[in-house]
C-alpha cells in the first residue's frame, strides 16, 4: 500500500512523504528513518515561518505491518496562528483520514493519534486474482465491505458490499429448491413450496429439532413457516418436501430478492441461524417498433398497425390486453384493442389495431401513441410508440418543383412536362441540351432510417452514347439509354444526409429520339430537417441529496427546425463511463416541427456514497449534433441541507454575454470559506478563482479574464461559475463571445 503522510497547512504542504520510501522536496530542517521487519518510523523536525516568528513542530509517523498507522507529535510552541492538519492519504491525494488534533492550539508532549487499517473480516481473504473468499467462524449481520477495481490506465471504481454468516453450524441447511406455479421460478402472484436438505455437522445425535423461516418483506406473505425436522444421527441428511409455503405479491419487481432468515433449534436449547436466498420474477413490458400492413401508412389511408410488445422481465405475462389511444387530430383509431395470449419472459409478441390517418396529415409526421397494457394477476403497464404517417412521395402533381426544396445545375435545368408522365398529370424532364451537356436535378435529404429510394424513369436518347443517370453523394446507381420506356427503379439509401441526382448527359455527337430523360412517381423513405434546430431545458442540474433519496427531474425538449427531428440521450460521466445514479426516460425519441417532449430524470441515490460527483447528459439528433446538460452532484449523509442558508440567491455575472472579463457577484449571509471555480459546457473543470478563502458577510465578487488554469485563454462558447460555501453551491451561467 502507497500512503501520503503529510502535515500541511491551508494552501501548502508541508514535508510530504511517500510510503514507497521516496522523499519529495520538502521545507524543513531534516527527516529521517528508523525501522525493523514490523514497522516503520520517519520522523521530522518543521519549521513554519509565520507572520510575526517561526514555529517549530516535531513529528513522525509509524507505519506497522497489519496497516495501522501512528501519528507522534513532539513539542509545539507558537503554533497558533496557522491553520493546520495532519493525516494521511490512501496515495492519490485525494482520499484522507485525518488525526483528532487537526489544527489544534494545544497538543501534549509526545501525543499520538491511532488510525487503525481496515481489515478483512475474521476467516476471510482476497486473493491475488481479485477473489473474495473464506470459511468464517464468526456471526457477521450486513457486513459492509468495500471492493475497489484499478485497471492499468490507473481508473478506478469502488462499491460497497454487505453480506452475513451465521458462523459455525452444526445442523445445516444442505441445499433447497422451490416449486412454484409448476416450475422452479417464482413469479408474480404465485404460491410457492419451499422444499429443504437438512444435514448434521455433528458426530452426536441431536435430538427434537425443528425448523422455522422469517421474513420481513412486503411483497412476501408465509403461509407455513414450521416444520419438524425429528432426530438427526451424525452426519445424516434428510429431505424435507414443501416444508414451507408462502405468497408472492402481484406487484413484487422484477428480480426481487428474497432473504428468508432460518432458525433451527434442538430440544436442548441450542439454536443454529442461517438464511435462505430465493429470487422472484415479474413481466416488465416495453413497447417496441411499430410496423404497418403494407408497408406504409399515407395521408387519407386505413390500415392495421402492428405494435410489437417485449418482455424483459422474468415472468411470463398471461392474457394480456393492450389499449391503444392517441390524442392526435390527424388520427382516428378505428380498433383500439388487440390480445395476446402469452408472453414469455425475454421475448417479443405483437399486437394489432387498425388506424386511419386524415387526407390532411403533413407527409413525414410523426404520430405518437400511448399503449397501456392489462395482464393476469393485476400486472400492467404503460408505453409509448411512434409512427410516421407517409412515405415521401414527389409526382410532381404541384405543376412546378415547389413541392420539395429541388435544386438544378448543368447548362439547363429541368421542367415539367404534362404530355409524358407515367401517372397523373405531370412528370419532370431534362431540359433542352446539346453535344457535351448535361441536365441536372437534384434534392438534399436527411432520412430518419435505412430505405429504399423507388422511381419511375423513362428515356429517349442516342443508345449507348446518351444517358440518363441517377448518383446518390456522386456515385453513379443506375443509368439509361436508348429508346425506353416507363420501367420502375429501387436502390437502397443509409439514414443521414445524402444528395440524390438525376443527370441526363450527352457525349460529343449525334442526338436521336426527343433526347431526354423523363423521372416520375418519386417514393423517398421518411425525411428529417436537414438542418435540425433542437432546443432543451434546463442547461444544467446542480443537485444536493441525501445518501438513499430518489428524486425526479424533467428535461424539456423542443424541435424549432422545419421539419421531423430524431434525438437520443445518454448519461455518462466526465470520462464517458457509464453511472448507475442518473437515469433518463424516455431515451430515445422522434419530435415534429414545433412540439415539445418532456424527458424524465431519476436521481437514485441508493447505493451512493458521501461526497460530490459530475456527469453529463448528452443529447444527440439525428445528424449527429450534440447538446450536453452538465449535472452536478453532492450527496450527503446528514440533511444535506443546512439550517441558515449562507450563499444568498442573487448571484450573476456582468457582463454577460461578455468577450474579455466578467465579474462574478454573490452575496453571503454569514461569514464563510468560499471556492469558485469555472468549468466548461462538458462539466470539466478549467480553472479555480479562489479556493476556500474566508470572507465575511456581505456582497463580493471576482474577477474571470477568460482563461484557464494554465493562463490561456479558452475558446468563445458557454461556460459555468459555481460557488460552493460549505454543503452549499450555486451554479451560474456565462457566455463568452468573440
Amino acid at each position: 500500500q502507497v500512503y501520503d503522510f503529510l502535515l500541511f497547512t491551508k494552501n501548502k504542504h508541508i514535508a510530504p512523504f511517500m510510503g514507497n520510501l521516496r522523499i519529495y522536496p520538502s521545507i524543513g530542517d531534516g527527516i529521517w528513518y528508523e525501522g525493523n521487519e514490523n514497522t516503520a518510523t520517519f520522523r521530522w523536525k518543521v519549521s513554519v515561518n509565520g507572520e510575526q516568528n517561526t514555529s517549530e513542530l516535531n513529528f513522525a509517523v509509524r507505519l506497522y505491518n497489519n496497516g495501522d498507522i501512528k501519528y507522534f507529535f513532539g513539542e509545539v510552541n507558537n503554533y497558533n496562528n496557522i491553520e493546520w492538519l495532519s493525516g494521511v492519504s490512501a496515495g492519490d491525494n485525494k482520499y484522507y483520514q485525518f488525526t483528532e488534533v487537526s489544527n489544534d492550539l494545544a497538543i501534549p508532549p509526545n501525543y499520538s493519534c491511532n488510525l487503525t487499517a481496515s481489515q478483512y473480516p475474521e476467516g476471510f481473504e482476497v486473493s491475488r486474482s481479485g477473489v473474495f473468499s473464506g470459511t468464517p467462524m464468526d456471526v457477521y449481520n450486513n457486513y459492509k465491505i468495500k471492493f475497489k477495481v484499478t485497471d492499468e490506465n490507473n481508473l478506478t471504481n469502488s462499491k460497497a458490499l454487505f453480506f452475513s454468516t451465521d458462523g459455525a453450524n452444526y445442523i445445516v441447511i444442505d441445499d433447497y429448491f422451490v416449486e412454484s406455479g409448476g416450475n422452479n421460478v417464482i413469479e408474480f402472484g404465485e404460491t410457492a413450496n419451499l422444499s429443504v436438505d437438512i444435514k448434521s455437522l455433528s458426530e452426536q445425535t441431536i435430538y427434537g429439532v425443528d425448523m422455522s423461516i422469517i421474513i420481513n418483506d412486503e411483497y412476501i406473505i408465509l403461509i407455513d413457516s414450521t416444520e419438524t425436522l425429528g432426530d438427526f444421527e451424525p452426519g445424516e441428511i434428510k429431505t424435507f418436501e414443501s416444508a414451507f409455503v408462502f405468497d408472492v405479491n402481484n406487484f413484487v419487481p422484477d428480480g426481487h430478492n428474497i432473504d428468508f432468515s432460518t432458525l433451527i433449534a434442538d430440544n436442548g436449547g441450542e439454536e443454529w441461524a442461517s438464511h435462505i436466498y430465493l429470487t422472484a420474477y415479474a413481466p416488465e413490458i416495453t413497447i417496441g417498433s411499430v410496423t404497418v400492413a403494407g408497408g406504409s401508412l399515407d395521408p387519407g389511408e386505413t390500415a392495421d398497425i402492428s405494435v410489437d410488445l417485449i418482455n424483459n422481465g422474468g415472468a411470463t405475462a398471461n392474457n394480456i390486453i393492450a389499449t391503444l389511444n392517441s390524442n392526435d387530430p390527424y388520427i382516428t383509431i378505428n380498433s383500439n384493442t388487440g390480445n395476446l395470449s402469452s408472453l414469455n419472459p425475454y421475448s417479443t409478441g405483437n399486437v394489432i389495431f387498425n388506424i386511419t390517418a386524415s387526407d390532411e396529415t403533413p407527409m413525414s409526421y410523426v404520430v405518437e401513441f400511448t399503449v397501456d397494457i392489462e395482464a393476469d394477476n393485476e400486472y400492467s403497464a404503460t408505453g409509448e410508440a411512434y409512427l410516421i404517417v407517409g412515405l415521401i412521395y414527389e409526382g410532381f402533381e404541384t405543376g412546378d418543383f415547389s413541392a420539395y426544396p429541388w435544386q438544378f445545375s448543368g447548362d439547363q435545368n429541368w421542367v415539367i412536362d404534362e404530355n409524358i408522365v407515367y401517372e397523373g398529370d405531370y412528370s419532370a424532364r431534362s431540359g433542352v441540351i446539346y453535344d457535351n451537356q448535361n441536365s441536372i436535378m437534384q434534392i438534399e435529404a436527411c432520412f430518419l432510417t435505412d430505405d429504399n429510394i423507388n422511381f419511375y424513369q423513362k428515356v429517349s436518347s442516342e443508345a449507348n452514347w446518351d444517358y440518363l443517370k441517377f448518383y446518390i453523394d456522386g456515385a453513379e446507381y443506375g443509368s439509361w439509354s436508348g429508346e425506353q420506356g416507363w420501367s420502375e427503379s429501387n436502390y437502397p439509401v443509409t439514414a443521414g444526409i445524402h444528395t440524390i441526382i438525376w443527370a441526363y448527359e450527352k457525349d460529343g455527337s449525334v442526338s436521336n429520339g426527343y433526347d431526354c430523360g423523363w423521372v416520375d412517381n418519386i417514393t423517398f423513405p421518411p425525411l428529417a430537417d436537414t438542418d435540425p434546430q433542437l432546443a432543451y431545458y434546463p442547461a444544467m442540474f446542480d443537485k444536493t441529496l441525501e445518501v438513499g433519496d430518489l428524486i425526479t427531474d424533467t428535461i424539456t425538449l423542443t424541435n424549432q427546425g422545419t421539419g421531423l427531428l430524431a434525438y437520443s440521450l445518454e448519461v455518462t460521466d466526465n470520462l464517458g463511463n457509464s453511472i448507475n445514479w442518473l437515469y433518463i426516460d424516455p431515451q430515445t425519441g422522434l419530435l415534429n416541427q414545433g412540439s415539445s417532449e418532456d424527458i424524465v430524470a431519476t436521481f437514485d441515490m441508493s447505493d451512493m456514497e458521501e461526497g460530490d460527483y459530475q456527469a453529463v447528459i448528452t443529447i444527440t439528433d439525428h445528424i449527429e449534433n450534440e447538446y450536453l446538460i452538465p449535472v452536478w452532484l453532492h450527496v450527503d449523509i446528514g440533511t444535506g441541507k443546512t439550517e441558515i442558508n449562507t450563499l444568498d440567491r442573487v448571484n450573476y455575472s456582468v457582463p454577460n454575454p461578455f468577450n474579455r472579463e466578467t465579474k462574478i457577484w454573490f452575496s453571503l449571509n454569514k461569514p464563510a470559506s468560499t471556492t469558485i471555480e469555472i468549468f466548461d459546457f462538458k462539466g470539466q473543470k478549467i480553472n479555480k478563482l479562489m479556493s476556500s478563502f474566508p470572507l465575511d458577510k456581505g456582497n463580493h465578487y471576482v474577477n474571470w479574464d477568460a482563461t484557464n488554469n494554465n493562463g490561456n485563454t479558452v475558446e468563445p462558447g458557454i461556460y459555468f461559475y459555481r460557488i460552493t460555501t460549505g454543503d452549499e453551491a450555486y451554479i451560474g451561467k456565462m457566455i463568452l463571445v468573440n
